[in-house]
């Protein structure tokens, strides 16, 4: 692990006591409140469209190597994050942007363009989109304002689907395996085509959508306005008892009833054992006509029994359908699969039982056991073929290269290898296929 580099804030030969100077341009980040909030990872992107360099590569350069835990090994892969929305959370990547951009950039307000200031409230489960999505009408308004298009904080949370602005579905970015890092630069813009996304097609949400965004956008506005407020605060349990009290009599079974969850999953709430993530959070506030905040606070305030369009929806998607047969049939299936040898792993088998690994270790831990076992045979197996097809390919360079009784170096041999193949082999790797071949020969080390 290598420590943070120091960054140079003045040139040579200025005076010690002049003021600090930016490495990188002041860019103000755009948007004045919680619907139109810009979120970091669009910030970058136009901050390196400003420098004329291609956000990746910005961030490899410059801005990886402020991070405190980067490594040589992981600077390639924090590089490529400046496109991920998980740097608008509230995880350690998010702290990690913030802090190598406010270097960078001299301001100190880039934390209010990420979760950050959630964090303590909520959890990070379901918190962030796994798509890039946009609203066609806000990117409209940017260009009909002569402004540059820019991607809102809002958009990358996961339960927002509506722009409360515009009361219009938010549209996923088109995307193609062969990238264009060309039309990939600057948000609003096609990676397919580079077209502008101003024009594409879009739906209207229904009301339940609008409120639920228009929601968030108020808890964004709430927490960066009167962020003290919210400090170490976890008084959700003592709203919902409120709201038990006040709208169904003290029966917390038919709250949770009203707003879609089992009674388990309530109870963790009430007594604080488990803290709701944000889409339940929204769920709650929706269905009692309050805000977050008063969830998140503890408010009494006045309640109103909302009734809900649509069903809650699961944070977790279930896939699996095979632990639903009897498992008498489900072992069956699996001794087949082990004497066949279809399932040469735990992992193929529990795939084509259509069951999770671990149902198919609690339900049958002998056939399990045979199946890793002979999984980690086949591993081992796998090994042992790729590492004589590699030396065998060594061993030919090798052969090639002698002159005589003047044997190549490990270098050369390794870059006949990948030159004559494609294949590159690692330093110790070489050096152990070049002991190997000396002790064929009979030669000593």
């Amino acid at each position: 692990m290598t420590k943070a580099k120091a960054l140079v804030t003045l040139p040579g030969g200025w005076p010690e006591d002049a003021p600090p100077r930016a490495a990188f341009f002041g860019l103000a980040p755009a948007g004045y409140n919680g619907e139109s909030y810009e979120d970091l990872a669009s910030y970058f992107r136009r901050l390196s469209a400003y420098h004329g360099i291609l956000p990746r590569s910005l961030a490899y350069r410059a801005v990886v190597p402020l991070f405190a835990n980067q490594t040589a090994r992981n600077q390639g892969w924090l590089a490529a994050t400046c496109y991920d929305l998980n740097m608008n959370g509230l995880a350690g990547l998010a702290e990690d942007w913030v802090g190598a951009l406010e270097r960078l950039t001299l301001r100190t307000d880039l934390h209010l363009r990420t979760l950050l200031p959630l964090r303590g409230l909520v959890s990070s489960f379901a918190l962030i989109s796994k798509h890039e999505r946009f609203c066609v009408q806000c990117y409209r308004d940017d260009e009909l304002s002569n402004r540059q298009m820019y991607n809102r904080l809002l958009w990358s949370i996961g339960c927002v689907e509506a722009c409360p602005l515009h009361g219009t579905l938010l549209q996923t970015v088109p995307y193609t395996s062969k990238l264009d890092m060309r039309s990939f630069s600057l948000p609003g813009i096609s990676r397919i085509d580079g077209s502008s996304l101003s024009s594409a097609p879009t739906g209207r949400a229904n009301d339940e959508q609008i409120v639920s965004a228009r929601l968030v956008a108020d808890l964004l506005d709430d927490v960066h306005h009167h962020p003290d407020v919210f400090i170490n605060c976890r008084s959700s349990g003592t709203f919902l008892r409120y709201a038990i009290k006040t709208l169904f009599d003290g029966r917390a079974e038919h709250l949770a009833k009203h707003i879609g969850v089992n009674k388990s999953e309530l109870h963790g709430w009430t007594t604080g054992k488990i803290r709701p993530s944000l889409p339940r959070l929204v769920l709650i506030a929706y269905c009692c006509g309050c805000g977050v905040s008063d969830v998140l606070l503890g408010n009494k305030v006045k309640l109103r029994k909302v009734l809900r369009n649509s069903a809650t929806k699961r944070l977790i998607r279930r896939t699996r359908t095979g632990s639903s047969r009897p498992q008498e049939d489900l072992r069956a299936d699996a001794k087949q699969l082990l004497e066949s040898g279809r399932a040469p792993t735990l992992r193929c088998a529990a795939r084509l039982l259509d069951v999770s690994e671990k149902y198919l270790r609690k339900m049958a831990p002998d056939i399990t056991a045979m199946l890793v076992a002979i999984g980690k045979e086949a591993k081992r197996a796998q090994g042992v073929r790729r590492e004589e097809f590699r030396f065998e390919r060594f061993h030919k360079s090798f052969q090639k290269l002698c002159v005589g009784s003047v044997h190549p170096s490990r270098r050369k041999v390794m870059k006949h290898v990948y030159l004559q193949t494609g294949m590159k082999l690692g330093f110790d790797e070489g050096g152990r296929f070049l002991r190997r071949i000396r002790r064929l020969h009979g030669e000593g080390l």
